[in-house]
């Protein structure tokens, strides 16, 4: 018996120099540090878009935030101080336009951009090493056609809108598409968004160009949601947008956390509404169109993709321009919506003033003003053939016209 417990102590011995197992028996299985390659695949467990990435952090003087996932919006477990931390696992998010890293200590994510400004960086790559965003995710602040054409709301503003019940909101709605109707109206964008949700904003021209909303200048970000008018009455500054792709939801109040809910209603594509102020949310680089009569709220970009455009301003004329009347809405500045490609400094008003291609119009005079001297200079020369003194009428039949007109027909012929 002896012999035998002293076998079992010998393995007991050598199984806890090889894992950790006491002589006694009395401490089991002590786990060592996960590795990188373990935690790497927990990443991406937990997140499956998630790719490796084995990097050093910087974390500046601000704390920054500790989330159990790849989510901005979840309650932080903790927070990190100033100093290098390791992270093991990536996560490129398009939705929010953040990049979140997964911590090498078994703690969890946190993102690259600060929590209340996406435009500020909380954590940054050691020095001479590549970036841990994609060129595109540095691109801040994002530009918001939304905000240069409607009065900033504040936060304040924000809290005071209620939104209608679902039926109220549906007939009000279908009023003011009824009052405000753009047959054939085109969105506008802006020039360095992506194809399907940015073009340039149409300019409006005087000639068939009405505006059925307001006709006042937008108003510069931060200012009321009321301009002055004569007799100092205010009016609201309201504008028309439409819904480029998909489906955008209606919500109750502005926010991301907003866009995740369910079951709410929304609107499809090609739809329009009616906006009267903007919000701005910097923690997320999005602008929320608070619709009128209390309808509720829209995101002015798509909840998939921060960088694609959801809604834009539509433009203000109510039938596209003719042909015929192309000419003159370009030649007073206007839009011609791309029935032709001349711009105003292509025109010009000839003396019976019918607008007119300049090119055509130089071209013209130029070859009348050559077909006229040929033709002086040939009848002069016929004068002189036909010894004719003093006045002589140049009709056809008359030996002075033809001899003038064969002479100007020799003269315009082309040379070989």
């Amino acid at each position: 018996m002896t012999s035998i417990s002293n076998v079992q102590s010998s393995i007991l011995a050598s199984l806890g120099s090889w894992r950790g197992w006491s002589a006694g028996g009395a401490a089991r299985w002590t786990p060592e540090a996960p590795s990188s390659s373990l935690l790497t695949n927990k990443a991406i467990m937990e997140c499956e878009q998630a790719e490796p990435f084995a990097r050093t952090a910087v974390v500046g003087d601000r704390p920054v935030p500790v989330f159990g996932r790849p989510d901005v919006l979840d309650k932080p477990v903790e927070n990190l101080s100033a100093g290098q931390v390791e992270v093991v696992a990536r996560f490129i998010s398009h939705s929010d336009g953040r990049v979140y890293l997964r911590l090498k200590a078994d703690a969890g994510w946190v993102s690259t951009r600060s929590v209340e400004d996406l435009a500020e960086c909380a954590l940054s790559a050691v020095e001479e090493e590549a970036s841990f965003e994609p060129e595109k995710f540095r691109t801040w602040p994002l530009k918001s056609p939304a905000r240069d054409c409607l009065p900033a709301l504040e936060e304040a503003e924000v809290k005071e809108v209620v939104v209608k019940a679902s039926e109220e909101a549906a007939a009000a709605s279908e009023e003011a598409a009824e009052e405000s109707d753009l047959d054939d109206g085109a969105a506008s964008l802006p020039d360095d968004e992506p194809g399907g949700d940015e073009e340039p904003e149409e300019e409006e021209g005087e000639e068939g160009m009405e505006d059925v909303l307001d006709e006042e200048e937008p108003q510069p970000q931060g200012e009321a949601a009321t301009s002055p008018s004569k007799g100092g009455v205010k009016r609201t500054t309201t504008r028309k947008f439409r819904i480029l792709s998909g489906r955008c939801s209606i919500l109750s109040k502005p926010g991301a956390a907003q866009l995740r809910i369910p079951g709410q209603r929304s609107l499809q594509k090609g739809e329009t509404f009616l906006a009267d102020g903007v919000f701005w949310a910097p923690a997320e680089q999005r602008a929320y169109l608070r619709m009128t009569r209390g309808l509720g709220w829209i995101c002015e970009r798509s909840k998939t993709d921060l960088w694609r455009l959801a809604v834009a301003r539509l433009t203000t004329r109510k039938a596209p321009v003719s042909k015929k009347m192309a000419k003159a809405v370009a030649f007073r500045g206007g839009d011609t919506g791309g029935v032709i490609r001349l711009k105003q400094q292509d025109l010009v008003k000839n003396r019976r003033g019918k607008i007119v291609s300049r090119r055509a119009s130089e071209a013209s005079k130029k070859k009348s003003n050559e077909g006229f001297r040929a033709w002086t200079a040939a009848v002069k020369r016929a004068r002189d053939e036909l010894g004719v003194s003093g006045f002589a009428v140049v009709k056809k039949g008359t030996p002075l016209y033809d001899k003038a007109q064969e002479i100007y027909k020799a003269s315009s012929a082309p040379k070989q």
